[in-house]
């Protein structure tokens, strides 16, 4: 009986203790679980920071070499349009000034043949 009674003790030891080192297993395996996905955050945080900025000096150096592009080709395009709106106006004055002249020895052409 003694035995049987050592035999049951024995047997509700081991059955508690295998609760417990599972217990103890799965707590270590859920810490370094933990300590994992704490790691592959930290690394996807830097890998995310690092596109990030890669991107925002991506837009801002194409953006900038746009604008200088932009404003030299401006530039050079305005003075083109200058110098064409600077002749058309001398052409004009000139037509205006022959028009004139034209006009003037028609009226003075007219004027002779009236007084004939």
């Amino acid at each position: 009986m003694k035995e049987a009674r050592a035999d049951a003790k024995i047997s509700r030891l081991a059955e508690g203790s295998v609760p417990r080192a599972n217990t103890e297993n799965l707590t270590n395996r859920n810490t370094q679980l933990d300590s994992s996905m704490q790691e592959a955050r930290e690394k996807h945080d830097s890998t995310m920071n690092a596109a990030v900025t890669g991107l925002i000096t991506s837009v801002v150096s194409a953006t900038s070499q746009m604008l200088a592009g932009h404003l030299d080709n401006g530039f050079a395009q305005f003075k083109t349009n200058a110098d064409a709106l600077q002749r058309d106006l001398l052409n004009l004055n000139s037509a205006v000034a022959s028009d004139k002249t034209t006009k003037n020895r028609n009226v003075q052409n007219m004027m002779r043949l009236r007084a004939r």
